[in-house]
């Protein structure tokens, strides 16, 4: 039997992690050989499906570490015990703020949301990730080029050549990069942000918790972020 993979801390990912090079292997829409990236597609559908058609419901199977709503693990329908999500309704998840937990570079998971909240604010936990995001913001020389993941989601939106609009009015409502660190009980600490609408959060949680029951704390310290 294979010995289990060792845990990278947080301290690895700040000194080590390479935004770039994440970007370049896992968000182009197609590999060297001109195969699709399914993996990728997959994660630009789903939030689609979450904000631009009927909310967690329309989703069928969980989808790993996505949070949504009023912050609902997964995505269970929305009769599930627990904190349930008031925005799932037939249209799309909606409201005024959104929070993306532990976005790391990436702008893909936000691409549908903008369309259904009036602001989002970004956080997570490497300060090199944070200048990656913010170089695409500002639309600075060098950032990756997101246009055809973008065109992609215009695509399934119904309009590919809303792509440009689109960008736009991403980096227009996304109004913080925030430091995000998900063991603490705020974990925007030392920000302090008013309840939100809605927590986003993909393939994060699950890279920052060595155990069951750090990700079980870390779900209840992100669920303490939005509304009741």
């Amino acid at each position: 039997m294979d010995a289990p993979a060792a845990f990278t801390d947080a301290a690895v990912y700040q000194q080590s992690f390479d935004p770039r090079e994440y970007l370049k292997e896992f968000y182009s829409l197609s590999d060297g050989q001109g195969q699709p990236n399914t993996f990728l597609m997959q994660n630009l559908r789903s939030p689609f499906k979450m904000f631009s058609l009927d909310g967690i419901s329309g989703l069928g199977e969980a989808q790993p570490d996505r949070a949504v709503g009023r912050f609902c693990p997964g995505a269970p329908s929305p009769s599930s015990p627990g904190r349930s999500s008031p925005h799932a309704a037939p249209g799309g998840l909606r409201g005024d703020t959104l929070i993306d937990v532990g976005c790391g570079p990436t702008i893909y998971q936000l691409l549908s949301a903008c369309e259904r909240f009036r602001e989002v604010i970004a956080s997570d936990y490497a300060d090199q990730n944070h200048r990656e995001l913010e170089k695409w913001l500002k639309n600075e020389a060098g950032a990756f080029d997101w246009r055809p993941v973008v065109k992609y989601v215009c695509e399934l939106e119904g309009d590919r050549e809303k792509w440009a609009e689109k960008e736009e009015k991403l980096r227009k409502k996304v109004r913080q990069v925030l430091k995000c660190d998900v063991t603490k009980a705020n974990p925007v600490d030392p920000a302090s942000l008013p309840p939100a609408d809605c927590v986003l959060s993909t393939l994060c949680l699950e890279a920052a918790c060595k155990d069951p029951a750090t990700f079980r704390s870390a779900l209840r310290n992100v669920g303490a972020l939005v509304k009741l």
